[in-house]
């Protein structure tokens, strides 16, 4: 009786809340004619595995960010994560260099981090203003043969999921970052030829219509929301609002007028799970 009351529930909040369960409509995508199966050994929208992953495992001690665990504690974290059921590794931030080979190592797929070095230097949002400033001509054209020679390198790794482009929280109201992750997803696509997603990192506050400014740019919608910064620990209800907020900048009228493809980014949330 339990079991059937159980069901009888699940399909009244189903039907309530629109939710469409067919599993083995998920799990395709129209490709022309024909409707293609997913393969069950790569991550979605790509294939039928669920992203599951953790941000810079084994990377940050208790005492500060940044700092790298010894290398027996980065192996225990992450042979814990695997075994616990992850599907893939990363963003690894600090170890992205040996994020491909540890995942390998593993058995899982990696969430790879696209971070151009210009001058010796990684690419972050000061030095990307300060080329832009000095030689607004050409410093798009240094960006992307530094990209593409990186991404040619990497592609072949079957590992590799996800491209992260860094830096993080680019800004839609200054031009040069715009125009840098337009060239990031230009880049990564012209150069990887399994065209794996491609997607930075939001942070907490942007609502829809700011998310829906990049979506041209990105496959994923990749949003955080870390309920102890916000105030909002025990809020349930807050953790759905912002999960909201993808789904409307997917739907806005923004992203449309932006020229959103006509498929919709995959919503995925980032949560906290530190300090």
């Amino acid at each position: 009786m339990k079991t059937i009351l159980f069901t009888l529930l699940m399909m009244s909040a189903a039907l309530l809340f629109g939710l469409d369960t067919d599993t083995a409509k998920f799990f395709r995508r129209e490709a022309g004619p024909e409707t293609v199966e997913l393969p069950a050994d790569q991550i979605y929208p790509q294939g039928r595995l669920f992203p599951f992953t953790f941000y810079s495992t084994g990377g940050g001690s208790m005492k500060k960010r940044g700092e790298l665990l010894p290398e027996a504690e980065r192996e225990a974290d992450t042979a814990q994560i695997v075994k616990a059921g992850v599907t893939m590794i990363g963003p690894q931030y600090e170890l992205n260099d040996r994020a491909v080979a540890t995942a390998r190592k593993y058995g899982v797929k990696v969430v790879y981090t696209v971070h151009p070095v210009i001058d010796g230097k990684e690419l972050d949002r000061p030095l990307l203003l300060k080329l832009a400033e000095e030689d607004p001509e050409h410093y798009l054209d240094r960006i992307r043969e530094a990209m593409t020679k990186l991404i040619r390198e990497q592609a072949k790794n079957p590992e590799i999921a996800w491209w992260d482009v860094s830096p993080e929280e680019l800004r839609f109201w200054i031009t040069p970052e715009v125009e840098y992750i337009k060239l990031a997803y230009e880049t990564i696509k012209a150069n990887d030829p399994l065209k794996r997603p491609v997607f930075f990192y939001e942070p907490v506050h942007r609502g829809a219509g700011c998310l829906a400014k990049f979506l041209p740019y990105q496959d994923l919608s990749v949003k955080g929301t870390y309920t102890n910064y916000s105030g909002h620990r025990a809020a349930r209800a807050w953790v759905r609002h912002s999960i909201g907020q993808e789904t409307g900048g997917n739907k806005s009228k923004a992203a449309k007028l932006l020229g959103l493809r006509s498929a919709p980014a995959l919503e995925v949330q980032r949560k906290r799970l530190f300090q």
